[in-house]
């Protein structure tokens, strides 16, 4: 086995391992008492972990795939971060209006990764 299909796979499994967490906190986005028991400290360790990663693969030849699956583990923490924070009220009303205008599909209902079903912020 060479050694980028190695940092291949290893990115796969890395995305994911987060998946099944952001499937929780997608669905339970509006219920505090579920969305209390993510870890907020968990999603900071990922966010810092994944850049250090990127740092190291960055100047490493050929380092790309070791960074890889940062592209999308770092989104999936930040929002996590946010949906726990919102569900603690502690996301002011204005930065919650910005950051649902921001969301790139409104139009769709739903997301689908292959058998996971993931609902979109409305």
């Amino acid at each position: 086995m060479s050694i980028q299909v190695m940092g291949v796979c290893a990115s796969i499994m890395s995305l994911m391992i987060w998946l099944p967490q952001a499937k929780r906190t997608w669905q339970n986005r509006n219920n505090a008492k579920e969305m209390s028991a993510i870890s907020i400290q968990t999603q900071m360790l990922l966010i810092v972990n994944n850049i250090m990663w990127i740092v190291y693969g960055t100047h490493i030849a050929g380092g790309f795939w070791i960074w890889a699956a940062a592209i999308v583990n770092i989104p999936v923490a930040v929002m996590t971060t946010y949906l726990i924070l919102r569900s603690k009220g502690r996301v002011s009303a204005h930065l919650d209006a910005v950051l649902r205008k921001l969301n790139p599909m409104p139009h769709l209902g739903h997301l689908h990764l292959g058998h996971l079903r993931v609902a979109t912020i409305h």
